[in-house]
């Protein structure tokens, strides 16, 4: 027995041994891969330069020659750059200002190769003014970029190179070969430029989406929180009615005949169960209280995202039907099918392993708290299958909403449907459609909205600077090293300070405003006025205060944040402070009915 242990002890020992080479092949091999994988990323880059020079302008074979520059003319390079520089915002992000610099390199050597083909003054000069202003426009079009505006700015930069080819080759004709291969070359990287400057945008719009699904998360995680004690308080009321009624029963047993105490048995019995029922249920919103159980849900609406769109979130509703058709009657105009309802206990963690199983699907690339996947309905059931085996899955999309609709250019409504009963000749028809029509579930009507906004002109009054300086806590939520990084990567980018407040601020109104009749001023009861309400907010933000009842919350936005770059590891960045100012108030359209 013991030579038997030695043996595969010494088998063991080799098996980790070749266990070890093989790793640290494997981590040399990728070393090489990355190296290997770097260089290919700037092949394909210089390739895709020549290839739109090639097919936007023309082939050209510069002499050796030409592709040199005198220390002399080197010095005149400085010419070539804007007088004012401006802060471009892809400065705020390693990464894309790395790769801003990288392109500017390319652009200037772009510039060094061509300047040496001007031997006269006039052409150097025609060259000199020309880059120049190329340089410049590139700035405006780069500092005015807004998200969902790249197309527009492409199209400028090609405008623009249009524009100064024709000025300058109409001033000497005899440059204006070369000049359209210049043009060539260097349109590219002004509009990779662009591109690179974009993905600032695109970057702070997902910021800004997740900041925007992060509130929404929290109103329906209060929401829920706010039903469940509802339910809790309804079901502790049950269970005190419960054990009053079975003491007075066992009381009366006490004194009772046996054919009395035959009857007041079963009734104990009956109500034990009842009771224990409502003692289940109580311990069932206990766990939901304070746990992480809930239940994930899998739905699908073939109306409006079609048959390979599904849906896969988690609720801690007692009753998830509720919050699916809470979901379909919100801004869509048909009911989600359910394809799943799988109850757990760490309902947190089966949500985000079902997120990472299909994260290569997700419809919205820039979002990550969009649930919405692409996949079959096969793919989907064969998911729910692997992870939890023993959840039910129905494979049907019925849609009945959206397949009446199409099936007819008539509105399908009660009356309609009454007259197709009758005269199908069932009058018991007619009574269940008016039933259901009776008892349709009314959509639900929320207590309190909210109204969010960005405080205008912050920078032109003291009181931000102000908060800035009286209101600093303690820096990054006191978290460093691991914690932080974990926060970060659980809950999004950390900010410096944390300052926010409520129920100091105060609206103005100031018809005597030189600028804006209209214009709302906004008071902070300690550090006066901090801004105003932007222009497009006014008429809503009226409405509003018309109604009274306001809770008004507010935050100092911006500054500097601790993020994770691409190799996880922590950065800190800064963005420009600004506030932000959410309206609380009272839902016009609530009725006591929905509670």
């Amino acid at each position: 027995m013991e030579e038997q242990l030695s043996e595969t002890q010494s088998i063991l020992n080799r098996t980790k041994s070749d266990l070890n080479v093989e790793n640290d092949k494997l981590e040399k091999t990728n070393k090489k891969l990355k190296t290997a994988t770097n260089k290919l990323v700037k092949s394909k880059e210089i390739y895709e330069a020549i290839q739109y020079s090639l097919n936007n302008y023309m082939n050209f074979n510069p002499d050796d020659k030409d592709m040199r520059l005198l220390p002399s003319q080197k010095e005149e390079l400085d010419l070539f750059a804007p007088t004012v520089s401006l802060h471009l915002n892809h400065m705020n992000i390693k990464d894309l200002r790395k790769a801003f610099r990288k392109n500017d390199k390319d652009i200037s050597s772009v510039l060094e190769n061509y300047s040496a083909r001007y031997n006269t003054k006039a052409n150097k000069a025609i060259y000199s003014l020309m880059v120049v202003s190329l340089r410049s426009e590139l700035q405006n079009i780069l500092s005015t970029l807004k998200y969902e505006q790249l197309d527009t700015a492409i199209a400028k930069v090609k405008e623009m190179s249009d524009k100064y080819l024709k000025i300058a080759a109409e001033g000497n004709k005899s440059i204006s070969g070369t000049l359209t291969k210049f043009i060539g070359e260097v349109e590219y990287l002004f509009i990779n430029a662009v591109k690179i400057e974009y993905n600032y945008h695109v970057k702070k719009e997902k910021e800004r989406q997740e900041k925007l699904e992060a509130r929404e998360q929290l109103k329906q995680e209060k929401k829920e929180r706010e039903a469940l004690r509802k339910e809790q308080q309804r079901v502790e009321a049950e269970e005190k009615k419960y054990q009053e009624q079975l003491s007075k029963l066992q009381e009366q047993s006490l004194n009772a005949t046996d054919e009395e105490k035959s009857a007041l048995n079963s009734r104990i019995k009956e109500l034990e169960a009842q009771l224990n029922s409502v003692v289940l249920k109580k311990e069932e919103i206990a766990n939901l209280q304070h746990g992480k159980a809930g239940t994930v849900y899998i739905i699908s609406n073939l109306g409006a995202f079609g048959e390979k769109v599904f849906k896969v979130g988690m609720t801690r509703r007692l009753e998830p039907m509720d919050r699916v058709n809470e979901l379909g009657s919100a801004s869509i105009p048909f009911k989600y099918d359910v394809h799943s309802f799988i109850f757990s206990n760490d309902a947190v963690a089966l949500e985000k392993k079902l997120h990472d199983k299909l994260n290569e699907n997700r419809l919205n690339k820039v979002n990550m708290r969009k649930e919405f996947f692409v996949s079959s309905i096969d793919e989907m059931e064969q998911l729910v299958n692997d992870i939890e085996p023993t959840a039910e899955f129905n494979r049907e999309m019925t849609a009945e909403d959206y397949k009446q609709s199409i099936s007819s250019d008539t509105n399908y409504t009660i009356l309609y449907k009454i007259f197709d009963a009758f005269y199908g000749g069932t009058e018991k028809k007619i009574r269940e459609e008016k039933a259901k029509e009776e008892n349709k579930e009314k959509p639900f009507v929320p207590k309190l909205e909210q109204f969010h906004f960005n405080v205008a002109g912050v920078t032109f009054y003291k009181g931000l600077e102000t908060i800035l300086k009286e209101r600093k806590g303690e820096k990054y939520e006191g978290l460093k090293g691991a914690a932080l990084k974990k926060e970060i990567q659980e809950y999004g980018d950390v900010q410096e300070y944390e300052i926010s407040g409520k129920k100091d601020i105060t609206f103005v109104h100031e018809p005597e405003n030189e600028h804006d009749s209209n214009a709302i001023a906004i008071i902070h009861d300690e550090y006066g006025k901090i801004g105003y309400v932007p222009k497009d907010k006014q008429e809503e933000l009226n409405k509003i205060i018309n109604i009274g009842n306001l809770i008004i919350h507010w935050f100092v936005v911006g500054g500097k944040y601790k993020t994770l770059d691409y190799e996880d590891k922590i950065e800190t960045y800064t963005s420009e402070y600004g506030l932000e100012i959410t309206v609380v108030y009272p839902n016009p359209e609530y009725v006591e009915e929905n509670e």
